[in-house]
């Protein structure tokens, strides 16, 4: 079910077992309890020792979280396992909630074509970095070199987050095509 110790403002909440619709209200009536007696600036809720979460267990996060909130509070998941992961970002609760894990991405090159690269040293490719490659360094690499798709897609990956938390600041980021064609230049 669920220990709960606090200390220095911070009441942590380490949830053990499987969390169902049988065991979450006992869970969530515990953690409420003392969130309204201690009023602690951060919950930490420790899923390390969770074996199974159902739909009830996402309950539980949302509820404490809307809770620490009235609060003037803050909530923070941890240690869960990959399979509570796959949970937490179906909900669309990932991302409302601070965890503090490494953000990993995957990107598998299935649709490699090396005949698309046969004249790459001569004729920049639509929708790459070969043109700015060859403006910038007079030639234009084999494999993209630093502008290739292993270095740009993380790049666009990065951008797009980082453009998710300036937006929750009100910040907007746009760009436009002063020069939409390259007609008549070649390398």
């Amino acid at each position: 079910m669920v220990e709960i110790t606090y200390a220095n403002g911070v009441l942590t909440a380490r949830l053990y077992g499987e969390i169902d619709h049988h065991i979450a209200p006992k869970i969530r009536s515990e953690i409420d309890l003392k969130c309204e007696s201690l009023r602690p600036a951060r919950l930490v809720l420790d899923f390390k020792a969770v074996s199974f979460m159902d739909s009830s267990g996402i309950g539980l996060v949302m509820g404490r979280y809307r809770q620490m909130q009235l609060l003037g509070g803050t909530v923070r998941v941890v240690n869960y396992s990959d399979n509570l992961r796959r949970i937490f970002v179906l909900s669309g609760l990932e991302g409302n909630v601070a965890d503090g894990s490494t953000i990993r991405a995957v990107i598998r090159n299935t649709n490699t074509r090396p005949q698309d690269y046969a004249n790459v040293a001569t004729v920049p490719r639509p929708g790459h970095a070969d043109y700015a490659s060859w403006l910038k360094c007079g030639s234009i690499p084999s494999g993209g070199g630093r502008w290739s798709g292993r270095m740009t897609a993380p790049l666009c990956i990065a951008g797009g987050i980082a453009l998710q938390l300036l937006a929750r600041r009100g910040v907007t980021v746009s760009s436009s095509v002063t020069r939409p064609s390259l007609e008549g230049v070649a390398p």
